[in-house]
């Protein structure tokens, strides 16, 4: 159908065309000074120009055209020829006779227009006219088809649609082997068990078993993927030699032209097919970002992409498995958005005969990462592994590449060159064993990374009483996040927050401050989410209690615990935490938008898909919750009141201070004080409760679990 359209394009500029090389009313100035005339008043024209002054007329030449029996004029008066076809033999007479009559030299030989005159502006004839219409159409059709084979080409054909190009990943880059990969041991020895299947096939054919025929990567990015396929690459081979694999991006089968995407498709497995054949060896595809290309099937008879649907439909037929002409080719696919897969792309005899989750790296792994990476730059002495993995919480293996082979180097070069006169940096102006990259540098790195460069020329430029207002924000937050660890035994476990590291009044952007804390572990209780939300609102409590005023710098404070409140009512059947006998039934309400590892905008329907009188009751139980946490916040910051006030002065002289440095302060500031009770402060539930009018639940206690 799409070239349909193209024709019909290349039609209408073929009659744009053909209107501005036969104009048919207005006239134009012909070449080399001719001027034509079209109708019949210039015509007459004509004749009255013989007739009334036939002296400046040196000669009338009529001319006949290509079959047609009218003929055309070319009045010449000795300064410039003019054009007219001759409306009629009664007008042709009429002129010669006048022409005549006044001694004007009439030529009277007929000749051929084509062939020694330029024919007139609208004299082409139909033959003409179609004859030019067919060439333009044929050079816009020409002009089409190149543009469409050089897009072909950008989308990974060679030259036409149905092609496309595939990498050799085990060409690119250097070998990786099973000793590059650290900080994903689980998935890794399914990788293993992949490998030995691929180079032993027998020993599982003799047991009735098959080779996966597709094996399904998912992850959040940058857990190393990729680095795995080229790992089952690297010794997947024998001996020196790496396992082929062709590699490419579900996006490069992707088209606008209907049947393109499977011709791609096609094309992608004769290829394996044919290095198989070639090399007599296993072949690997392997398509990164499949999400582009294997989404799920229209599910209706019309309004659905066809191009979607017929390229699914012919991954479908060609991954049948390991037998007939997909022997040997074992398909492989890296997603981050799993849930958008086709199910009958991810079943089991297709891509779904092995499904290995990829997620980010815990503590140990994220130290075994470090571990392999320190060996690729000159690292001093103090570096403490140890510490930078807990500082690391959440992120993954090329965040920690990224850290140590890109970051870090960079903050060392500055500390370096920070030491010799501007303009005389050269690579001698260093020892040898200065080309070392310490702690600092690597800590710095960390925080550039983590929270966005933090710019101590704008911070120093800020008014003293705003970096006051933002120390006492800040430090509302800290003192609520401390208390809460000392109340947990000095242990942060995530049930009463996370894990202080820094304390800033300066962020990435200079104005803004933070607390940076880490998550011990991504398991979330109550307690915990409790205390989130309570620490979060300390920095406007803060405000108000110290300042007298608030300023707009709670915006995501504010955004963070409401996510928090909501998750807890809706999502985990939390409202009855605090065993005051007030609940919500069990409910549970869908996240709109966010993908299972990227994430995204988490949002609840309007009225949370549910009646209007259910809506009420969850609205007042974020009321309840959030009041519960603001009362909360204000009862430890008044405990905590002196220390504030003695602190900020130095909170705004240091900038910034690590978790130690500050800790320091406070031990200095309470002599050893017990600080492990919690601080009483009053509910209100029942009051609050009472006032909305909600139902009270009678809770009834839980049996402990008998083990053993």
């Amino acid at each position: 159908m799409i070239w349909f359209l193209y024709l019909g394009i290349a039609l209408m500029l073929a009659g744009t065309a053909h209107r501005y090389v036969f104009p048919q009313s207005e006239p134009q100035p012909a070449t080399n000074g001719e001027l034509a005339f079209h109708d019949r008043t210039q015509f007459w024209k004509i004749q009255e120009l013989v007739e009334k002054d036939p002296k400046s007329v040196t000669g009338i030449t009529f001319l006949t055209q290509l079959g047609k029996e009218t003929p055309t004029i070319v009045l010449t008066d000795g300064k410039e020829s003019l054009w007219a076809n001759v409306p009629g033999k009664h007008d042709y007479d009429l002129l010669s006779q006048s022409a005549a009559d006044h001694g004007v030299r009439k030529d009277a030989k007929f000749l051929n227009a084509e062939s020694e005159y330029n024919m007139p502006a609208d004299g082409g004839g139909f033959v003409g006219q179609l004859m030019v219409s067919i060439i333009v159409m044929i050079v816009i059709s020409g002009a089409i088809a190149w543009f469409m084979n050089k897009r072909g080409q950008g989308n990974g054909g060679p030259g036409k649609h149905g092609k496309i190009t595939l990498t050799r990943l085990d060409q690119v880059g250097q070998k990786v082997t099973f000793a590059d990969v650290a900080g994903i041991d689980d998935e890794l020895d399914q990788i293993k068990a992949l490998v030995f299947d691929i180079k032993h096939p027998e020993i599982l054919t003799k047991l009735g078993g098959k080779v996966p025929a597709g094996v399904t990567l998912e992850g959040p990015p940058g857990t190393g993927k990729t680095y795995l396929v080229q790992a089952i690459s690297g010794e997947g081979g024998d001996g020196e030699k790496s396992l082929p694999v062709f590699t490419c991006s579900g996006g490069d089968f992707v088209d606008q032209f209907v049947g393109t995407g499977a011709s791609r498709v096609r094309d992608a497995f004769e290829q394996c097919r044919k290095l198989r054949d070639e090399l007599n060896s296993w072949v690997i595809l392997f398509i990164d970002e499949f999400d582009a290309v294997g989404k799920h099937r229209s599910g209706g008879a019309s309004g659905g992409n066809d191009e979607r649907d017929q390229t699914v439909g012919q991954l479908l037929v060609e991954l049948q498995g390991s037998a007939g002409d997909n022997a040997r080719i074992l398909v492989i696919i890296a997603t981050n958005k799993p849930e958008v897969l086709d199910p009958a792309l991810v079943r089991s005899g297709r891509l779904g005969d092995k499904k290995i989750t990829v997620t980010a790296p815990d503590r140990a792994g994220r130290l075994a990462i470090l571990s392999v990476k320190i060996k690729k730059v000159p690292a001093a002495d103090d570096v403490d592994l140890g510490a930078i993995a807990d500082e690391m919480t959440g992120l993954t293996g090329a965040d920690i590449d990224t850290l140590i082979t890109k970051r870090a180097p960079e903050f060392a070069k500055k500390r370096l060159v920070s030491t010799v006169p501007a303009g005389m940096v050269t690579v001698d102006s260093f020892k040898p064993e200065q080309y070392k990259i310490i702690h600092a540098d690597i800590w710095k790195a960390l925080e550039d990374m983590i929270m966005g460069t933090i710019t101590e020329t704008k911070g120093r430029r800020l008014d003293p009483m705003l970096k006051h207002m933002i120390a006492v924000h800040e430090l509302g937050h800290f003192v609520l996040a401390y208390r809460k660890y000392l109340q947990n035994t000095g242990k942060w476990d995530g049930q009463y927050g996370d894990a202080i590291t820094a304390i800033s009044i300066l962020g990435p952007s200079g104005v803004g401050g933070f607390v940076r804390t880490v998550p011990p572990h991504d398991f979330k209780t109550a307690k915990g989410m409790k205390s989130f939300i309570t620490i979060a609102l300390a920095g406007n409590r803060s405000e108000r209690m110290f300042l007298g005023d608030k300023t707009g710098g709670c915006s995501n404070d504010l955004q963070q615990a409401m996510r928090f409140v909501k998750a807890m009512l809706l999502q985990f059947n939390m409202s009855d935490c605090n065993n005051e006998g007030w609940k919500l039934p069990a409910i549970s309400v869908d996240q709109q938008g966010g993908t299972k590892y990227l994430g995204g905008q988490t949002s609840h329907a309007a009225q949370y898909g549910m009646s209007d009188f259910s809506a009420t009751q969850v609205d007042a139980f974020i009321d309840l919750f959030l009041n519960e946490a603001e009362t909360e916040a204000d009862a430890y910051l008044a405990e905590e009141a002196d220390f504030i006030k003695w602190m900020a002065p130095r909170l705004v002289k240091a900038e910034r201070m690590r978790f130690p440095e500050i800790k320091a302060d406070w031990d200095e500031f309470h002599q050893g004080r017990d600080l492990s009770k919690a601080v009483a402060f009053p509910y209100l539930w029942d009051d609050n409760h009472v006032a909305l009018n909600l139902p009270r639940v009678e809770l009834k206690p839980v049996s402990k679990p008998v083990i053993g």
